[in-house]
């Protein structure tokens, strides 16, 4: 037998050494052991996850529920506002004794300033409303708060839906002067015997619903947000004006949001959001806008 068969045959040998047949006991025996504890855990595991995800759901959905809530009273009080305004005597009174030329007021004459005095006073006395603005039944400026733009970019469809609603509200924009987010809404002017004479368009300003969502940031690391449907970010709690309508959720996630009606959908971070995420729809405005509490939370 040559060297090398016998090194073999000595190394198989060591291997069934009985303190060999030991460890190996042990080793099961501990396996074992820990297997049903380690199982155990496991399963305790998937339990809590499960707990806390369904906890997290629910106060996400109740909380954009609620902001969903505040921002339908916030439309209604702006509805409301306009309405008054545009019924004002220094409004119905003088939008037609506005002298015109060429189809386009003068910006001039007694009736034109009472009606620029009056909506410069509104605008002065509230901050929302960064301005003003009386439209003829075209869509020409008359008289203004601010600047004298000759047009306003309302909806395609605002004077039908004037006529059906009584209400517009545009798409939300960045504000060339302010840099924020702002919208346009518009209410008709009627005059003597119902007939629309106008609309009282104005640019409402959207950073003074950061204080609404605010109020509803779902636990301390958590945010609330106000949506486009094309996943702009229109205000978010505890941003600042120069921080809103970046994209912030794909669209695709708005979409199924708004779809959804509140049904909570999980958001990756590479998105900018929070990874879980819930969100209610407003149905106040055309196109519908989605109000967006999220929230990351560890399990």
């Amino acid at each position: 037998m040559s060297q090398s068969e016998q090194t073999s045959i000595t190394q198989r040998l060591r291997v069934l050494r009985p303190d060999s047949i030991r460890i190996k006991i042990l080793v099961l025996v501990i396996l074992a052991t820990l297997l049903p504890s380690l199982t155990t855990a496991w399963i305790s595991y998937l339990e809590n996850e499960r707990s806390l995800t369904a906890k997290a759901t629910d106060e996400l959905t109740n909380l954009s529920a609620q902001t969903a809530r505040e921002l339908d009273l916030w439309a209604k009080d702006r509805r409301y506002d306009l309405r008054v305004f545009a019924s004002s005597y220094e409004v119905t009174e003088n939008v037609e004794g506005i002298a015109r030329a060429g189809g386009r007021a003068t910006r001039s004459g007694a009736a034109y300033q009472r009606a620029t005095d009056y909506l410069k006073s509104v605008s002065e006395r509230y901050g929302v409303y960064g301005q003003l603005l009386i439209l003829d039944p075209n869509g020409q400026v008359v008289a203004s708060s601010g600047d004298n733009s000759a047009t306003v970019a309302l909806p395609d469809d605002w004077q039908a839906r004037l006529r059906s609603e009584g209400f517009v509200a545009g798409t939300p924009y960045r504000g060339a002067a302010s840099r924020g987010p702002e919208m346009l809404m518009a209410v008709p002017i009627v005059g003597a015997g119902e007939r629309l004479i106008g609309t009282l368009t104005a640019r409402v300003d959207l950073t003074t619903l950061t204080a609404v969502l605010n109020r509803f940031v779902p636990g301390e690391t958590g945010r609330a947000s106000l949506l486009a449907d094309d996943g702009r970010r229109i205000a978010t709690s505890g941003s600042a004006p120069a921080e809103g309508m970046t994209l912030l959720y794909p669209p695709e996630t708005i979409r199924a949001q708004l779809a959804g009606d509140g049904h909570p959908v999980a958001c990756s971070a590479a998105c900018g959001a929070c990874p879980r995420s819930t969100g209610s729809s407003s149905r106040r405005f055309r196109p519908p806008m989605c109000i967006a509490s999220s929230s990351a939370f560890a399990t």
